[in-house]
């Protein structure tokens, strides 16, 4: 019996040390996606504001509606973080090693898991 509780504490402490490592990693993977937005924004804002600021230097009006063209990337990607889902999809994992990571925690888990209900 003592080998059993041996088990499950080991594999519970195994699954909270994973948890706490995928939490860390979590909250980075936030805090870049919110970076990365406003980066993107302050991009857009700024692309806008040398627009204005050229068709108010501009006497004629048909070649400052052309200079919209250049924001056209930063609109695009700025539009990308504020889509319905953004984050959720920057969270995502991107490669199999991390898939591989959060299969292990939940493995662990699972076990612990089958570990506490076995001792009651």
């Amino acid at each position: 019996m003592d080998g059993n509780v041996n088990r499950s504490r080991i594999a519970l402490i195994c699954a909270l040390a994973l948890g706490g490592i995928c939490l860390w990693q979590l909250n980075a993977s936030v805090s870049a996606f919110f970076t990365e937005k406003a980066l993107a924004e302050q991009k857009y804002a700024r692309c806008l504001e040398k627009i204005e600021l050229q068709a108010s230097i501009e006497k004629n009006r048909s070649s400052a509606r052309n200079q919209i063209w250049p924001c056209w990337h930063q609109q695009l990607t700025a539009k990308r973080y504020t889509e319905r889902g953004a984050l959720f999809t920057s969270l995502t994992p991107p490669n199999d090693k991390e898939s591989g990571f959060y299969f292990a925690i939940l493995l662990i888990l699972a076990v612990a898991g089958l570990g506490a209900l076995k001792q009651r």
